[in-house]
């Protein structure tokens, strides 16, 4: 999104730009077509939030309006469908104020994110989200509207109490205030002003410390706030422009950086570095850190740009008049020895770039526990954080817990021992995070890719960016297909996609014939790298090289899906159904769940639940349909029925997590007959003793003489009435263990299913005879000789195994 026009008032009614990204490296202006271009104002800030919670990001525009000039602010509703609507005026957010800063939280915890809008030239206003597609300005009543001539504001916890505190900077101190403040001298007097406007400005606020400083609300997390910029520290005066927060030293405290500076000349002061003293005050540490550059500043931005797991800082530097100019300056970050996790989020059902998430972390420092939170969002106005959030954990020893909270859904996910220092992805739903490798960066070095040189200045935020990438040894360069389609394999396993793509491209062009390189290069753009139009050319040549095969046409819905590409997503996946209508193996979800989301986007609540109750039918075990139906409920209205599928998903999760952990340390090492087995047994914890099958055998090739995985086998095919099966695994297991008494009881029990109670009695006896103390044999004993007829035989087990128990 592209702003213009600000400053300018009826002389800046520029049209601003939305630019498409096509996911390979080039953009296409939709701003016309998307309903962005029918009314043009002046305008530099701008902020995307979900507030419907379709799961669709809206857009609110904040305007300049002067006595002059009437510019109303823009809320644009995504229309789902790549359009979007002004409902500003509907919705009571037009404002008409000098709009310089809009951002959406939500202040007090209701799901619906509510908006502040900073005005330079009068009140502020919190526009209260009243969950209908309507605002309350609550500002004056909660006492946050000031300061009255403020610029850049933002949403943050900077305590970590876990209630959204809001920080407003003032514009409106000028070289003699900071004089005079560095003097310790009153700061009542204005500034010299060479504008009319400005005196006129300065002298309805003559004293600084009413009104006309930075002011910090902190939340009572109760929808209620106070001003505490006195209290931590903050009444030094200052003209920011550019503006942001981060964690400096990854501490898990939020500081922030202000960028200052007047459009005419002499207005030179340093920009501003806060280090936030663990929420208790806020300390300049601006010529410590060596941030107090003079020239004017305006977009800020703290991100871990070379991947070593402290946040770099970039100004964007320079004043509005010709010869003002200044190169930007990039700050990196020596980093502090402190602890960090990075975390990418991306939204399902909730809008894709996870705004509007909390992260919540508790983590164990020095014995003691503490939480530290983190909302997602991009910061400040005059500046964009990346999405990805970089996490400071200070000296922690571990994370004992990572909570995420998506406020469209109300889900909350929960991970338990997440590893430190770790780049990890979290897909909404999902039971296991995805841990992400990223190289580390030198800033300003090149690095090697392929037989290209390629400039690093900053990194990527997609997941997929900044792969490790390994250059082959000397001498091991592929020649024909199979080597290089090979090699893409091995790489895509070992997740460098970046050369897997190239390889599987070198592929391509010695045989484009062969189905299996295409799907491959389609599987890795769609699902590591979310390059959709790349994806859906490869895809689309597979499906020519092989038209019946059910996973490419639900890969291509899916990429079509991610493109909002309806029909064409429809059409594709009813083809996979179509040509494999029970499931599909090669795709991690089945086509009638991924049927059922497109459905769930476009507002089709009667077919998207169909579709996830055929797939719930399918595979019981595939818990975000649970969650996917549970949600398309609560949107259509049916709160209870809604409510009890999302307890049902919850109740699925430990069983999905533990067997997802195992599934990863298996990839790792699949020659674990351990790692099997305890995957095995999770099974059949939970009742899922036909799952189990597979992983038990698994475990006994890899380790023939593990008596204790036939156990469990037995118990599988005890469950699934395979009889036969049940006794030849058992006496499998005798003849490894011969003395173990279980092994015995078992194989008494799949003889006694079978009728056969003289064997029956045989095998319970013998088990006895090794464990003459466990209440199961005898009673087991005793309903083998009921069932022969020996009722003192009987009487006589049933005896002993009631005195065992009483013991």
């Amino acid at each position: 999104l592209v702003l213009r026009g600000a400053w300018l008032e009826a002389a800046g009614q520029h049209p601003n730009s939305l630019l498409r990204n096509n996911g390979d490296s080039t953009f296409t202006d939709v701003t016309f077509d998307a309903g962005l271009g029918k009314a043009h104002y002046p305008t530099q800030t701008a902020s995307w939030g979900d507030y419907n919670n379709d799961g669709n990001l809206d857009l609110y525009i904040g305007n300049e309006s002067t006595e002059a000039f009437n510019a109303p602010c823009q809320l644009f509703r995504n229309n789902g469908n790549g359009t979007f609507s002004d409902v500003a005026a509907h919705a009571g957010v037009q404002n008409y104020g000098f709009a310089k800063s809009v951002i959406w939280g939500d202040y007090n915890a209701d799901r619906f994110l509510d908006l502040y809008v900073s005005n330079f030239k009068g009140a502020n206003r919190l526009y209260h989200n009243n969950g209908d597609g309507t605002f309350t300005d609550v500002a004056e009543q909660l006492n946050i509207d000031l300061p009255m001539r403020s610029f850049p504001a933002w949403f943050w916890d900077f305590d970590n109490d876990g209630a959204l505190d809001i920080y407003v900077a003032a514009y409106s101190a000028g070289i003699s205030h900071l004089a005079a403040y560095a003097l310790g001298i009153p700061t009542h007097s204005p500034p010299s002003a060479t504008r009319a406007e400005s005196t006129t400005i300065y002298h309805n606020c003559p004293d600084l410390r009413e009104g006309g400083l930075a002011h910090l609300y902190r939340g009572d997390g109760q929808g209620g706030f106070k001003e505490v910029a006195r209290q931590r520290n903050l009444l030094q005066p200052n003209a920011p422009m550019g503006s942001n927060f981060g964690d400096l030293d990854n501490d898990g405290y939020l500081d922030f950086y202000l960028g200052t500076g007047y459009p005419d000349y002499k207005n030179l002061m340093p920009s501003i570095m806060y280090r936030n003293r663990r929420g208790i005050d806020f300390v300049d540490v601006t010529y410590a850190g060596g941030f107090g550059h003079l020239q004017k500043g305006h977009a800020v931005v703290f991100a871990d740009l070379d991947n070593d797991g402290d946040q770099d800082i970039f100004e964007q530097m320079g004043g509005a008049f010709p010869g003002d100019g200044y190169n930007n300056v990039l700050y990196e970050n020596p980093g502090s020895g402190n602890h960090f996790l990075t975390i990418r989020l991306a939204g399902v059902s909730s809008n894709r770039s996870a705004i509007g998430a909390r992260i919540h972390t508790d983590v164990v420092e020095n014995g003691e526990r503490r939480s530290i939170y983190k909302y997602v969002n991009s910061g400040g106005s005059f500046g964009a954080n990346p999405l990805r959030q970089t996490i400071g954990l200070g000296k922690a020893e571990k994370i004992e817990r990572l909570e995420i909270f998506w406020h469209t859904t109300g889900l909350t996910q929960t991970f338990y021992n997440v590893p430190l220092n770790e780049f990890i992805q979290i897909t909404e739903g999902e039971t296991q995070y995805t841990t992400v490798e990223l190289k580390k960066l030198k800033l300003g070095a090149k690095i090697q890719i392929g037989d290209k040189e390629s400039p690093v200045s900053q990194s990527d935020d997609n997941a997929h960016s900044a792969q490790v990438l390994r250059p082959a040894s000397p001498g091991s360069e592929p020649s024909t297909f199979t080597e290089y389609y090979n090699r893409g394999l091995d790489l895509s396993k070992n997740e460098n996609y970046l050369l897997a793509v190239e390889s599987l491209r070198k592929a391509v062009q010695i045989d484009p014939n062969r189905e299996e390189t295409h799907r491959l290069l389609g599987r890795i753009y769609l699902l590591y790298l979310a390059k959709t139009k790349e994806a859906i050319e490869s895809l689309q040549t597979a499906i020519h090289l092989d038209p019946e095969n059910p996973t490419l046409h639900q890969m291509l819905g899916v990429a079509y899906f991610r493109r909002n590409q309806f029909p064409e997503a429809i059409q594709a996946l009813h083809r996979a159904i179509e040509l494999n209508p029970k499931v599909t193996p090669d795709y991690p979800y089945h086509p009638y769940y991924d049927l059922g989301m497109v459905y769930l986007k476009q507002g089709q609540f009667e077919e998207a639940i169909g579709c996830f109750e055929q797939a719930i039918e399918l595979d019981p075990d595939q818990i975000r349909a649970y969650y996917s139906l549970g949600n398309t409920y609560i949107r259509q209205g049916s709160v209870q029925k809604g409510a009890e599928l999302i307890r049902k998903y919850q109740n699925l999760k430990p069983y999905m997590n533990l067997v997802s952990q195992l599934e990863i340390a298996l990839q790792q090492n699949p020659d674990n007959p351990e790692r099997w087995q305890q995957l095995g047994r999770v099974h059949v914890q939970y009742g899922r003793f036909e799952k189990a099958i597979t992983p038990l055998e698994q475990s006994i090739r890899l380790s023939p003489s593990n008596w204790e995985a036939y156990n469990i086998l037995a118990v599988c095919h005890m469950r699934l009435n395979q009889l036969d099966k049940m006794q030849r695994v058992c006496e499998t297991a005798v003849r490894l263990a011969p003395n173990e008494p279980k092994a015995h009881n078992d194989l008494g029990m799949s003889y006694f299913l079978q009728r056969r109670y003289s064997d029956a009695a045989q095998s319970f006896t013998t088990a006895i005879q090794f464990d003459p103390h466990n209440p199961e044999f005898h009673e087991n004993l005793g309903e083998t000789y009921k069932r022969l007829g020996e009722s003192e035989k009987a009487v006589r087990a049933f005896r002993i195994a009631r005195k065992l128990r009483a013991k």
